[in-house]
């Protein structure tokens, strides 16, 4: 049988030609094929010239997005660095005119391009935006193609499969999907994360758009992508018991709806799987569990809520919340030293070491338990530490001493108001007057800062007498590690700053300075009121020595103010522009503030992290005026 023509009536009988009828088909399939091979051949020759030509500056630029929260997680790390390359490739204006890598590589390569439907095509790629993607169906059998809903406008995308997709149904895919003539590709790569995290990553993604607009993801897309990392690692902690993981479920939806901070809800979850790990509660109902753990995390980091109101809000009562949140908060008391550390490396927020009354009682507490046991081995200890954890029932001994009778007044205080509050403390002070925890709770309810002002001091010499000189000599050095000091340390870092703005800097340099011969770990961050004090009042020597002794700092505050004293000292010389070079490499955003491009906000944070614009506002805040007579570093910068 010989071969049809094309204006060969087709041999389906449809009395059409062939080249319009079974034909066209065949036309339309081989000019797709055709089309995408050219369309995989640009693809492929974007990525080659974005490594080959600006691998550099894709560097240097992720360098400008740390993760802090990834850091010790090598595969998550290279996961991230590896996702946000084709965002940096299509939406970041890296290169000179403002031109993003793929618009440099398309002036490029246009020209060349023969047939429009592929120039059009090309030309498309320009105006995509990372989203998220639910895999809805994988065909490996025949077509081998997934198909994806962006979760956001619910559009559904065509993706073959191939070495690079490999698709699992009910997994989310992040990336910049790609048209090509009859399906879409993702460029370079695709980051995919487990089902059981759709609806975390779905919360996310709309967060960040609603925070701005419909390209919230392209503006912010690297911490959109550490912060779906941080919540896999999250979704990947280990629960020996259903009904912890319900307890972890029901607290984050419950607090889903009071805040968008996921770093929040991740850091309570963390604590409640560490409490788990370690007292192995037994329980039939979570609801009070979660209400406990929302009425700890809650009043730490956000504000205030009260038991009753969680009470209704989980369908509990508020005893069982506050018998279960101080079981918790003992967890929270033992990991003390590891969440300082987490603090300081920028992971955790610092006010969970404020609950620093309530550690006290429970160490005292159980040092007076260990003191009525018959202890012999390390190990007849070590059971009876676990089981004085587990208990909820723990028959506390009766406090003996008058300072110990009177902490047990405070502890009372603490948890009331109004004139209640104030009798409970004088009883306390009548007790035993040297507490500076007393003072410390009445200069909470102070009505002036000369009334505070007052407190402060008077907590300062409680707690000096309440320690005594003998221990201030012994332990110099080792003030934080002490349970007895931290109530003391407290009081005289409060008193420095009210010295401060009452405008005696010399005191307050002086508090301070002590302060940091007391603890020199300075797990209170007092260098960083420090240094800028000293810059202000032009005690130089003290600022390059304070520079020295903390000479691993990365800080904006140290940095720009290393350059800043270099410059007062010496003027612009090749070391001060070194040191404002690695300055502004370590925290950009800096720059905008102190040159006036940005307004100063006035928003405060709980949280800085290293390196971002929430820590370029808090320098800034503290640091700018020191600026003002710095014209020619100014220029510098």
């Amino acid at each position: 049988m010989s071969k049809l023509g094309r204006n060969d009536p087709c041999s389906c009988g449809s009395g059409k030609k062939y080249k319009k009828c079974c034909g066209a088909s065949n036309v339309v399939e081989i000019g797709m094929g055709r089309y995408n091979v050219e369309l995989d051949t640009l693809h492929n020759n974007l990525i080659a010239f974005a490594i080959d030509e600006h691998e550099s500056k894709m560097k240097n630029l992720i360098i400008k997005y740390p993760q802090p929260s990834l850091q010790d997680d090598g595969e998550a790390m290279d996961t991230y660095m590896t996702g946000i390359t084709p965002w940096i490739i299509m939406n970041v204006p890296l290169l000179a005119g403002g031109r993003t890598i793929y618009e440099a590589f398309y002036h490029k390569e246009k020209a060349k391009i023969k047939h429009t439907r592929i120039k059009n095509t090309f030309e498309e790629w320009g105006n995509c935006k990372p989203s998220v993607y639910e895999i809805l169906t994988v065909d490996n059998q025949t077509k081998k193609i997934a198909t994806l809903k962006d979760v956001f406008t619910h559009e559904t995308y065509d993706v073959p499969q191939d070495e690079g997709n490999d698709f699992e149904e009910g997994n989310v895919a992040i990336g910049i999907l790609l048209p090509y003539v009859d399906h879409h590709q993702f460029l370079f790569t695709t980051m995919e994360l487990p089902g059981q995290m759709k609806e975390d990553i779905i919360h996310l993604g709309k967060r960040y758009i609603d925070e701005a607009g419909e390209t919230g993801l392209a503006n912010d897309f690297p911490n959109f992508i550490g912060e779906a990392l941080s919540t896999e690692t999250t979704k990947e902690l280990e629960w020996e018991n259903p009904l912890y993981e319900m307890v972890a479920d029901l607290f984050t939806s419950h607090m889903r709806l009071k805040t968008d901070d996921e770093d929040v809800i991740a850091t309570g979850v963390l604590i409640w799987n560490a409490h788990c790990h370690m007292h192995h509660p037994s329980f039939k109902k979570p609801g009070a569990y979660a209400a406990a753990l929302e009425h700890l995390i809650y009043n730490q980091l956000i504000g205030h809520i009260s038991q009753s109101e969680l009470a209704k809000e989980y369908r509990t009562n508020a005893s069982s919340i506050s018998k279960k949140s101080r079981y918790i908060r003992r967890t929270m008391s033992l990991m003390e030293e590891t969440l300082q550390d987490m603090v300081e490396e920028g992971d955790l927020y610092e006010s969970f070491i404020d609950e620093r009354i309530d550690i006290e009682k429970m160490m005292r507490d159980m040092q007076k338990a260990l003191e009525e046991q018959n202890i012999e081995s390390e190990a007849e200890l070590d059971a009876f530490m676990d089981e004085f954890m587990k208990s909820q029932d723990i028959p506390y001994p009766v406090p003996s001493s008058p300072r110990d009778q009177a902490q047990d007044k405070l502890y009372e205080a603490q948890a009331e108001k109004g004139e209640k509050r104030r009798k409970l403390i004088q009883e306390a002070l009548d007790i035993y007057p040297n507490s500076p925890d007393a003072y410390l709770l009445m200069a909470q309810n102070a009505k002036s800062i000369n009334e505070q002002h007052h407190l402060f001091h008077q907590a300062v010499i409680a707690g000096e007498k309440d320690l005594g000189k003998d221990f201030f000599n012994e332990n110099k050095g080792h003030f934080w590690m002490m349970t007895e000091t931290k109530a003391y340390m407290q009081a005289k870092e409060s008193y420095a700053t009210i010295r401060y703005k009452l405008g005696d800097k010399e005191s307050a340099m002086e508090q301070y300075e002590e302060l940091l011969e007391l603890n020199p770990n300075d797990n209170q961050g007092i260098r960083y009121e420090l240094l800028p004090l000293y810059i202000e009042e032009e005690k130089y020597i003290p600022a390059k020595n304070l520079i020295k002794q903390y000479e691993d700092e990365t800080s904006a505050n140290f940095l720009f103010n290393k350059a800043l004293l270099n410059y007062l000292i010496s003027g612009i010389t090749h070391e001060t522009k070194a040191f404002l070079k690695k300055a502004t490499k370590e925290n950009p955003y800096v720059k905008d503030y102190l040159l006036g491009n940005k307004p100063i906000p006035k928003t405060s944070y709980a949280y800085i992290g290293i390196g971002d614009e929430s820590e370029a506002i808090e320098y800034t805040q503290g640091c700018a005026h020191l600026w003002e007579g710095a014209q020619g570093l100014l220029e510098e910068l």
